[in-house]
């Protein structure tokens, strides 16, 4: 509701039911319901959305609930219901005045922390089912700015949540390999921290890889040492075949398209800055050229982080220009400014022209869920992705929260993004880009100055994995003995759900309901002693990711649906733990074998 809370009044309606007007301090009055017939009401609002398939329903505004009472008539019962209402009155009079609704169907939320819980406990149903959201118009209007402000924010997270859980299931494995790979050099590289503030004041221009870059990246080598250039990967093959040289190139991303971005490069100018997670490949190419920084938080990263020391901590936002424009904080830089970060297909296409993608095309059409319009630059709307459209969110989120900075949007096409000032790369040569700043000389004498890593800190590292290694090879046959067991019950409930007449099957199932309790006790004593170990499972968590996904079994299911999924996430435990063990001995082949660039061979197709 408003800051001058207006009067709620309650009144009966024509058909016998109550009704509720809100009464404002000039003496307006607007109807939360109709005067009429309430119940009928709700139910041409409710009959407006499709809600086959519905998994996850949400309800802005609740008034006395008539259009909710209606909605959960229509809806499966395992639907969730979220009823997002900002005033706090209104909730104690639906539960005064409607009877039919029942309450432990639906959460009621209003703040945006219970509202991003909701979504994160139930994103599981998001992932298979459909999303349906519900205005009750008369409560919006109440208070529109809040219910505008919540509208667009519960877009924003659940895009978001929705690619981060998708990008999980896809990318973990690599993640967890590149990191245990990368291992030797990370030790040995200087973080980014050591090169923080070395541009305070100057300006840097961050380059990335959308269609607008094909329109002004010939202007980049007007910015050569008259500031600090930082590329993203995707764009640095288009770079190097102008002429140009960045000074910084950032990459993190673990897959290995992304090296594809690299290969047959030679960008023997720039230096490397890239997160332990990045494909192994890739460091190699940089020699002697590097620094790392930290961003993605995990089990397995922080233990590693624990052990060589911090690097730099870059906040993470789901693309590497964002990441980009961390370093560019970091390193005092002001103005920071953009150019090919589009955000979007503009003019149809997905990148900038010389990038590996080049010529791409998409055509969005409108009611996909893949696909959504934001206001662009220069006015109107653009095609954006879900998933873009997530990064343009976390950008947004940073530029309000470092706005200490001038940050420029120098870009010349794509999704318009909030905290930035629009101006041509022209325009920002001319203003900003006006003294000698030799970039690359700063950079080299500064990565020459950073020392290579303490010798107590590669025996620290090394002891470390050596004690784990041997954890997991003690832990690895515990695990066998449990899903042997866990096996051995659903064979024996098997075999007594096959008797062949019913004096037999009674006998049977006297004996059975015996055994199967024994052995039931038996694997929750294996399952206690297998669990103590928690640094190994935390540690098998981005090789696990997908099988805790699954849903776990209901309360009262039975027991071979609960022994059953004990069998699928402990053999999840068991091939991680042969993955871990096997990347471990690699890992400490290569810390003897430093330099990093000769110690890891690459397996086909990875």
């Amino acid at each position: 509701m408003a800051d001058a809370a207006p009067a709620i009044e309650i009144l009966p309606a024509r058909n016998g039911q109550v009704t509720a007007r809100v009464r404002w301090g000039d003496g307006r009055f607007s109807w939360l319901h109709s005067a009429y017939d309430p119940g009928r009401e709700a139910a041409s609002l409710v009959a407006k959305h499709a809600l086959d398939h519905a998994g996850v329903v949400v309800v802005l505004g609740l008034g006395l609930g008539y259009h909710v009472a209606e909605l959960l008539q229509q809806l499966d019962n395992q639907a969730r219901v979220l009823v997002i209402e900002s005033d706090d009155r209104m909730i104690k009079l639906a539960r005064k005045h409607n009877r039919s609704i029942t309450w432990k169907r639906i959460t009621i939320a209003a703040r945006e922390e219970e509202i991003k819980a909701f979504f994160f406990q139930h994103r599981d149903v998001l992932r298979e089912k459909k999303l349906v959201l519900i205005d009750h118009p008369a409560s919006v209007r109440t208070n529109p700015d809040y219910y505008t402000k919540i509208r667009q924010h519960i877009r924003d997270y659940v895009s978001t949540l929705l690619v981060e859980t998708a990008t999980g299931k896809v990318i973990n494995r690599s993640v967890h390999e590149n990191m245990l790979a990368n291992l030797p050099g990370v030790i040995t590289d200087p973080g980014v921290h050591t090169i923080a503030d070395i541009f305070r004041g100057c300006p840097a221009v961050i380059v990335s890889a959308g269609p607008s870059l094909s329109n002004n990246m010939r202007l980049l080598n007007q910015a050569k040492n008259k500031g600090v250039i930082i590329c993203v990967g995707t764009a640095l093959k288009a770079m190097l075949a102008e002429g140009l040289h960045p000074d910084l190139v950032v990459t993190l991303d673990p897959n290995i398209g992304n090296y594809k971005l690299f290969e047959g490069l030679d960008p023997t100018e720039a230096f490397l800055c890239y997160e332990p997670q990045t494909h192994r490949l890739i460091p190699p190419l940089f020699a002697g050229r590097r620094f790392v920084f930290n961003s993605f938080q995990s089990p397995l990263a922080n233990w590693l982080v624990g052990l060589y020391g911090a690097k730099g901590y870059i906040e993470p936002g789901g693309s590497v220009a964002v990441a980009a424009f961390g370093i560019a904080y970091l390193l005092g830089s002001d103005p920071i400014v953009f150019i090919g970060q589009d955000l979007a297909y503009t003019g149809g296409f997905t990148h900038a022209k010389g990038t590996v993608y080049e010529g791409r095309q998409v055509k969005p059409k409108a009611g996909r869920l893949d696909y959504l319009e934001v206001p662009a630059i220069g006015g109107g709307k653009v095609w954006t992705s879900r998933a873009m459209h997530s990064v343009l969110v976390r950008f947004e989120e940073l530029f309000a929260k470092y706005s200490d900075r001038l940050i420029i949007d120098a870009t010349e096409g794509g999704a318009l993004k909030q905290g930035t000032k629009v101006m041509t790369f022209r325009e920002a040569l001319d203003t900003y880009f006006t003294k000698e700043v030799p970039a690359l000389e700063i950079i080299t004498t500064k990565h020459r100055e950073a020392s290579g890593p303490r010798p107590d800190v590669v025996r620290r590292v090394r002891k470390e994995l050596e004690n784990t290694l041997e954890a997991y090879r003690k832990w690895l046959p515990k695990l066998d003995q449990l899903l042997e067991k866990a096996q051995g019950i659903v064979k024996a409930a098997d075999v007594f759900n096959v008797a062949p007449d019913a004096e037999t099957a009674n006998r049977f199932a006297q004996g059975a309901a015996r055994h199967l309790q024994e052995q039931a006790a038996e694997l929750n004593a294996l399952l206690k002693e297998v669990n103590t170990a928690a640094k190994l499972i935390d540690l098998l968590s981005l090789l696990t990711f997908e099988h805790h996904l699954a849903k776990t079994p209901p309360d009262g299911a039975t027991l071979l649906d609960q022994v059953r999924h004990i069998i699928k996430l402990y053999e999840g435990y068991r091939t991680g733990t042969k993955t871990m063990i096997s990347q471990l001995e690699q890992t400490l082949v290569a810390l003897d074998d430093r330099p990093q660039e000769q110690s890891f061979q690459t397996p086909v197709g990875s």
